[in-house]
């Protein structure tokens, strides 16, 4: 299906070169608005969950990395600004 073949094109395995696994010391800027929101990431068919069920990408990210920088990223409010001394980013 037309679905199938964007998803899958739009997938990019690039060689690894001894990156991963990531480093417990490197640093990391996660940018994104939701993720830090559990409901979001769940998806709009999520039934009613208990408030310590589950855990964001911010919160996990935050559990295994040492430095780890979050940014919501831009809006229309405000701009906050995003850290680029960081080894790698995670765009949620």
């Amino acid at each position: 299906t037309y679905a199938y073949e964007m998803a899958a094109s739009s997938i990019c395995l690039c060689k690894n070169n001894g990156i991963l696994p990531l480093s417990k010391d490197a640093k990391i800027c996660l940018i994104g608005e939701n993720a830090d929101n559990i409901y979001y990431l769940l998806g709009d068919y999520t039934s009613e969950r208990k408030p310590d069920e589950g855990t964001s990408i911010f919160a996990s990210v935050k559990d295994n990395f040492k430095n780890v920088i979050y940014s919501r990223g831009w809006s229309f409010d405000k701009k906050e600004n995003i850290r680029i001394d960081t080894n790698f980013f995670i765009i949620v």
